[in-house]
């Protein structure tokens, strides 16, 4: 049945306008929330045995790149664990199957992390090497740079001694190594390496911390888009307040020079600070995560994920706040990205959900503006429920695109071998131009 519209004025001009009202706050909601774009997907490709701790990386146009570590290989590296990788398209199609990242076969090949390009070109930095007791390894930080088409570009880069490494890369292409060493007096330390974006190193490797007793480790870096960066970290005790396990934080310029001196980055101090990730926006302005064994707000039971944010010089905006709304039990192991507009979004496991997964531990996640405040609830990133899913990874184009990798107990695919990769692709319902604004995919327009 055709219906005439009411004129100006009317009753029915209002539901119109209330309806319009509405549907733009569906579409909000649905952007801070994700859409998942298609199902759930099976990564890796190489099934034997255990395939753990993902990561991954985005582009502009929406491409990403998903590494991991894998006991065995599909290729040549069949002595302890191999780093492997896939590429995607934007629309998540398969660019052939896995491929294995390291050359240097013998020992470990473990921890894995990659950034990538707007053409495609991404790098991978992972700990390379032996352990000739439980309390006796040697590793190397060894970085990988590839390029767009996912064949290597150079050989292997051995950044220096440790290991666990992160990645942060500027617009330029330059990338900065941070990873965890013994390089100091006193148990172990973090330490960093600049390259460009052909590979040279920029300078030697550097300390990062510079408060030294006891342990500094598990580093993470974000770059702006100009290079001026920030290193993260866990220490036991602290040139602060916090004389247990803290999280640290050293900034520095484009050039590498320390700006100002290592801070402290959680406000609220009782119990331990762990397991921090960082990630930063094309203005500096960044966004510290960690897991605490205590909250400043509602989560009582057990560990929590929490959060601080700080503008481009270092500036605290506010105090440590959480970030997940499910309580029960452990949240756990948090990761975070930011987009070009300074939103951020950080992705954790949970003993538990809110959604449909009570089967183990879930992945969660949560939207946030530029300021802090959550977008839309908190929501459950996994639909294959059976056994644990954790150590999540996130990458983020804008709250129409992105990407969440995580180990699965189990698998949405053929993988029931060990654990496997998953992974998920979020979009918003539609993408024509309507939900923005731009009218320029409209048939026409009424003044």
């Amino acid at each position: 049945m055709n219906r005439v519209p009411s004129p100006p004025g009317s009753a029915g001009w209002l539901a119109i306008a209330l309806g319009l009202v509405a549907a733009f706050g569906s579409i909000a909601v649905a952007r801070a929330q994700g859409g998942a774009s298609g199902p759930e997907f099976q990564v890796n490709t190489y099934t034997t045995s255990t395939q753990a701790r993902p990561r991954v990386a985005l582009n502009e146009a929406g491409d990403f790149v998903v590494v991991w570590q894998s006991t065995g290989s599909g290729g040549t590296d069949a002595d302890r664990t191999s780093v492997q990788g896939r590429r995607f398209t934007a629309a998540g199609a398969p660019l052939g199957e896995d491929f294995q990242v390291n050359t240097i076969t013998t020992g470990f090949q473990d921890r894995p992390d990659v950034v990538i390009g707007p053409a495609g070109d991404f790098v991978v930095a992972w700990g390379s090497g032996e352990c000739f007791s439980p309390y006796a390894c040697y590793y190397v930080a060894t970085a990988q740079r590839f390029d767009a088409a996912g064949l290597p570009a150079g050989t292997e880069l051995g950044a220096g001694s440790g290991t666990s490494p992160d990645l942060a890369r500027d617009a330029a292409g330059n990338f900065v190594v941070a990873w965890t060493t013994s390089w100091d007096t006193d148990y172990s330390g973090v330490e960093g390496r600049r390259y460009d974006a052909g590979g040279l190193p920029l300078g030697s490797p550097f300390p990062i911390n510079t408060f030294i007793e006891f342990w500094q480790f598990a580093p993470g870096v974000a770059s702006a888009a100009g290079g001026d960066f920030v290193a993260v970290w866990s220490s036991w005790l602290s040139s602060g307040p916090d004389l247990s396990w803290s999280i640290q934080a050293q900034r520095y310029d484009a050039g590498g020079v320390p700006q100002g001196g290592e801070f402290q980055v959680n406000s609220l101090t009782t119990d331990f600070q762990e397991a921090p990730a960082v990630a930063m926006d094309p203005a500096g302005n960044f966004l510290v995560v960690w897991q605490s064994q205590v909250s400043g707000g509602s989560d009582a039971s057990g560990w929590s994920v929490q959060a601080r944010r700080f503008a481009a010089d270092g500036t605290p905006q506010g105090g440590d706040f959480q970030v997940n709304t499910y309580t029960t039990g452990d949240q756990e192991l948090p990761r975070v990205e930011a987009d070009a507009l300074g939103n951020f979004l950080v992705v954790w496991q949970s003993d538990g959900s809110d959604g449909t997964d009570t089967s183990g531990t879930s992945i969660q996640a949560q939207w946030f503006d530029a300021g802090g405040n959550a977008l839309g609830g908190e929501f459950q990133v996994n639909s294959y429920t059976t056994g644990a899913q954790g150590e999540p990874s996130v990458a983020v184009r804008d709250p129409d695109n992105f990407v969440v990798v995580w180990q699965s107990d189990g698998s949405s695919g053929n993988d029931h071998s060990g654990s496997s990769i998953q992974a998920q692709r979020f979009g918003i319902p539609f993408l024509d131009g309507f939900e923005t604004g731009d009218t320029g995919h409209w048939s026409g327009t009424v003044p």
